[in-house]
């Protein structure tokens, strides 16, 4: 398995990947996987053997993650985050290439949007700790991860959240 770890320069930034060939001939579409809010591509690698056997496997980092991503946070929405995909997949897959989305959290979330706006371009959707609907307790527990978050980062200089990066409309709460 040889994996290509590289950046890609998109319109708005920088984003890392991996991109792993198939270890047996491909049987079906390349596998696009998708980390949590705060995984980054070493946080999956043990999935890649797996995932990347008979198909060819592509993992980036999501608008927000990694360390050296600079996708700019001022629009974190999930529309923002299928654009993104079709940029990242422009650039490594030829035509109009069908994929099959793996994603984990945050990251189901944005295999599912890029499901509902492509959905010429996806055969099949994985995903985990997504749930369908995040009721009443859910939405105040992530509301109240979120305040913490940023008192953290006051505290220690870390950059802002910008305000359009948190709430209902971009599909963390």
């Amino acid at each position: 398995m040889s994996a290509r770890r590289g950046t890609l320069a998109l319109a708005r930034g920088l984003v890392n990947y991996v991109h792993i060939p198939p270890r047996t001939p491909p049987r079906r579409p390349p596998v696009v996987l998708f980390g949590g809010t705060a995984q980054t591509i070493n946080s999956l690698v043990g999935h890649h053997g797996p995932l990347s056997s008979g198909a060819e496997l592509l993992q980036y980092e999501l608008r927000g993650q990694g360390t050296t991503t600079t996708l700019p946070l001022d629009d974190c929405s999930l529309e923002r985050h299928v654009q993104d995909f079709e940029e990242v997949v422009g650039e490594l897959f030829p035509g109009d290439s069908v994929f099959d989305l793996c994603g984990f959290s945050f990251g189901g979330r944005v295999a599912l949007a890029i499901a509902a706006e492509l959905p010429a371009r996806v055969r099949r959707v994985v995903v985990t700790g997504v749930p369908a609907d995040r009721g009443a307790q859910g939405r105040v527990i992530l509301k109240n991860w979120q305040r913490s978050l940023l008192r953290v980062g006051q505290c220690f200089g870390s950059q802002h959240i910008p305000d359009n990066c948190r709430g209902e409309r971009n599909g963390y709460v």
